[in-house]
């Protein structure tokens, strides 16, 4: 069952095509990542679904409503900023009770209280309460204002890149506390970011745009795995997908999927290729491999990542023989993009 469903909806600023006609569907209980560049519009259409923005055109349902001209405190939704936007005069407790006193007056101050309390335990925070923002890690402060939001019992919880202010250490963590309690309360939750690893780590499906557009939707393995276009190839994968050019198309493979041949235990159904050495990173586990293949500029970096036991004798400025498996190679149409069968007689 859609919780939240979006028509062909479009936002115009003048003549910019912020959002460019999108249309999905989020289901019950499911954690949506919203993943593309800046500028790609994919803050402007978690605003549209907040109503901060009206669409141009299309249309917006949340539940069985169409929300279309209802400001936000209609629309059974809880929004958390970058800046968690928390009241610095007020202690943890008054900020998450902030929103029940605007918008529930019906509530008695022990009803309040109690609502408080039980999102503050949510998200672990009870013991922290009246403590002020100042006197709170980010981390901390990022769970208040997923309290405050939580504390309405939103429909759909709305999340604006809110690890992003966290250092990478802190972010981690807040990575495992939020999908856990988005798993354990089982709200529909909507993030957007910019980061390819949150997106792989929290999203059930990932939406991934790019100028305004839906370029694909899919599991975080599916997207990783079966790019529809060259830019989900290239924007999706730390590092991204190797892309060599060839007569009307593009062959792409993932730097995991690029073996010296001499590891390769089945030699048969491979594509070989003479790769130049030119840089190595060690990381720990890995070490990434920089250089191009014969055949193609040195400007055309083709990168290999390889487990350090696959990597102790290559040296830099020296050529191998590396392969990669005709089975996972993926082809892409050189002037749109777009993802091609594979093209006869390759």
């Amino acid at each position: 069952m859609s919780v939240v469903e979006l028509k062909n909806v479009v936002k115009l600023f003048d003549s910019v095509r912020a959002v460019d006609g999108v249309s999905l569907e989020i289901t019950t209980g499911e954690f949506l990542v919203i993943l593309g560049p800046s500028g790609c519009g994919k803050t402007t259409l978690m605003r549209l679904i907040a109503g901060l923005e009206q669409p141009t055109s299309g249309e917006i349902w949340i539940g069985d409503r169409n929300v279309a001209g209802l400001p936000p405190r209609m629309r059974q939704i809880a929004m958390v900023f970058q800046s968690y936007a928390l009241y610095p005069h007020m202690t943890a407790y008054n900020n998450i009770a902030f929103p029940l006193k605007a918008k529930r007056k019906d509530l008695n101050k022990y009803e309040r209280d109690k609502k408080v309390r039980a999102a503050a335990d949510m998200v672990s925070i009870g013991h922290l309460l009246d403590r002020k923002p100042r006197q709170l890690s980010g981390g901390e402060r990022q769970r208040v204002a997923i309290a405050r939001a939580l504390v309405t019992e939103p429909m759909v919880l709305l999340l604006d890149e809110p690890l992003s202010n966290l250092d990478a250490k802190l972010r981690a963590a807040a990575r495992d506390e939020l999908k856990e309690f988005q798993r354990r309360l089982g709200i529909t939750t909507i993030f957007v970011t910019h980061d390819q690893v949150e997106a792989m780590g929290l999203g059930d499906r990932i939406v991934v745009m790019a100028a305004g557009r839906v370029q694909q939707v899919g599991t975080p393995q599916a997207i990783y795995d079966d790019p529809d276009n060259t830019f989900v190839a290239t924007f999706l994968g730390s590092p991204s997908m190797n892309l060599l050019p060839d007569d009307g198309y593009e062959l792409g493979f993932r730097p995991e999927q690029f073996l010296p041949i001499n590891r390769l235990e089945n030699k048969e159904g491979v594509l070989s290729l003479t790769y130049h050495v030119k840089r190595i990173e060690y990381l720990g586990s890995d070490r990434l491999l920089y250089g191009y293949v014969d055949g193609f500029p040195e400007t055309r970096l083709t990168l290999a990542k390889l487990p350090n036991s696959h990597g102790d004798t290559i040296a830099v400025g020296q050529s191998y023989e590396f392969a990669v498996r005709k089975e996972v190679l993926k082809y892409f149409d050189k002037r749109s993009g777009e993802r091609i069968t594979m093209p006869n007689g390759v």
